[in-house]
């Protein structure tokens, strides 16, 4: 799931917290994506598996999904 930190009605943060802490869906995972400053402390409150900042780099932006997701996932999409 990627979610951004701002959106409407509820913040990522805390649609990361509802995933992430529930045992039904906790292996599910999370990527915060935002410009808001304090990304890195939002994610780990949050138990979110990794963060991207914006704006961002293609490149730096599939290392990352590679790294949470593994490489072999990212190849057989």
């Amino acid at each position: 799931v990627l979610l951004d930190i701002k959106m409407k009605g509820v913040d990522g943060g805390t649609i990361c917290h509802l995933i992430k802490f529930n045992e039904s869906t906790e292996k599910i995972p999370v990527i915060m994506f935002s410009s808001n400053e304090n990304i890195e402390a939002i994610t780990n409150k949050c138990g979110a598996d990794g963060f991207i900042t914006k704006p961002f780099n293609l490149d730096k932006m599939k290392d990352s999904f590679e790294r949470i997701l593994g490489a072999d996932y990212m190849r057989a999409s």
